[in-house]
């Protein structure tokens, strides 16, 4: 027995030997060509036509230009991280940079955003209830012009080397000033001027959701473009439009492009985030802080193996809806979390394949997400038809005739059109949406 002992004391002896050994940096793999590719860093343009910039320097003092607040703050972020080794930005940078006014600050105190993406009255409950009182502050009035221009900017494209410390715009600030920035001219019934706006307001938004790099931005950018339709569409309904403007608003909503409902541009920049934070993505991603997550844990091995599982996420980001939701059960098995076996591989860069087990389906939701939004200004758009061939008195009163606006289902666009359903009892149109969270309808009167 004793001998017996010593044999099995040996043998693991000699198991945490080989593990130990084979976990060492002489054993780790070559970078594959997809990594590799994911590691050049792009050179950053510091041209002051991007509204990144405009956005990160928002909060500026009133007195400050806040492009070049942006820029400044952009800049002193990359001089931490080069010169200094210290990835982030202090209380001191953004005080130095921005001044101590913090326009922005506690805006969500002011005035509650509503999410219309998961609720489709809260756009018009909101223009209900707001009060003209809110828009007499000083810090208001600032912020407001400061959002006219930063919404003119021709580009936004944020940094070209991310980590998952870098700094980011105050999205939050700027949605809320979206919604107030179109309800101004509401509350005084100026709608040529409300027209103006949500078209200026519409075209930012489509050019973040078109040329945004990272994941955020354009899922911030969904979130703005479902707020806008919402009120778009009751606007519509409760205000006197002419036909002109009725057009002007099916325009502004007409179906995405490819560069807008693909995400696959923003996931490889995701997926170039991973890479190059690797090591940090272990410590964050891993619950328990344990010497041996060093120990066991091969860089340029987890870094192949996890892009090689993102590879079927990007692939289902490329595709129309259609497709998309044909091949949705097969992506998601593809993408979802991988249990890891035990074999004697597994001893090679355990630490690594746990990480890369990880699931990467939830990204599916966001691509869903993109689609929903697409099915969501269609419907807009048989709204804002219906609306206007009934302001011309060229319909009777019944809602019952919106139906004759609906697409049928055997000319339907297969690949970028859902199955919208007029429901008269409840007075909506609808669609089945590929997130649940999501709350496709627009409220019809």
């Amino acid at each position: 027995m004793k001998k017996f002992a010593v044999l099995i004391a040996s043998f693991i002896g000699a198991l945490l030997l080989i593990t130990a050994v084979i976990n060492t940096s002489v054993f780790d793999e070559e970078l594959s060509p997809n990594v590799k590719a994911l590691q050049q860093v792009e050179p950053m343009s510091f041209k002051s036509d991007n509204a990144y910039f405009a956005a990160m320097g928002l909060n500026a003092d009133s007195d400050r230009d806040m492009v070049l607040a942006g820029l400044a703050l952009i800049k002193r972020y990359l001089i931490n991280r080069v010169e200094h080794e210290f990835d982030g930005l202090k209380p001191e940078d953004e005080e130095a940079l921005l001044g101590i006014e913090r326009l922005s600050d506690n805006m969500d105190g002011w005035l509650t955003r509503c999410r219309s993406r998961t609720d489709a009255s809260c756009g018009q409950n909101w223009l209900q209830r707001i009060n003209a009182d809110v828009y007499d502050t000083q810090r208001i009035k600032v912020l407001l012009k400061r959002y006219d221009e930063l919404t003119e900017q021709p580009r936004f494209h944020s940094l070209t080397e991310v980590t998952l410390n870098s700094p980011l715009p105050s999205y939050q600030y700027l949605m809320t000033l979206s919604q107030l920035y179109l309800a101004e001219p509401l509350l005084a019934e100026q709608m040529g001027d409300w027209i103006k706006r949500i078209e200026k307001d519409t075209q930012f938004w489509r050019r973040v959701l078109g040329q945004g790099n990272t994941l955020i931005s354009r899922m911030v950018a969904v979130a703005a473009l479902w707020n806008n339709l919402q009120s778009a569409v009751w606007v519509a309904q409760h205000y006197e439009l002419s036909p002109d403007e009725f057009n002007r608003l099916e325009a502004m909503f007409i179906e995405l492009t490819e560069q807008e409902w693909s995400l696959a541009h923003a996931l490889t920049f995701e997926m170039k985030i991973m890479v190059q934070s690797t090591g940090n993505l272990k410590d964050y991603m891993l619950e328990e802080d344990w010497y041996m997550n060093d120990v066991l844990f091969q860089p340029n091995a987890t870094a192949n193996l996890m892009v090689k599982h993102f590879q079927p996420v990007i692939d289902a980001s490329k595709l129309p809806m259609a497709e998309f939701i044909r091949q949705y059960t097969s992506f998601k098995k593809q993408t979802g979390e991988r249990p890891i076996a035990w074999s004697p591989s597994t001893l090679y860069n355990p630490v690594g394949k746990i990480l890369a087990s990880i699931g990467n389906d939830s990204y599916l939701e966001y691509m869903a997400r993109v689609h929903d939004l697409n099915g969501m200004f269609l419907m807009g758009r048989i709204v804002f038809h219906y609306e206007k061939a009934r302001a011309a008195q060229l319909l009777q009163d019944d809602t019952q005739e919106l139906s004759m606006y609906l697409p049928q289902k055997n000319n339907r666009d297969a690949d970028n059109v859902p199955l919208i359903t007029l429901n008269v009892a409840e007075k909506m149109l609808n669609f089945q949406c590929l997130e649940q969270e999501n709350d496709c309808r627009v409220l019809i009167r």
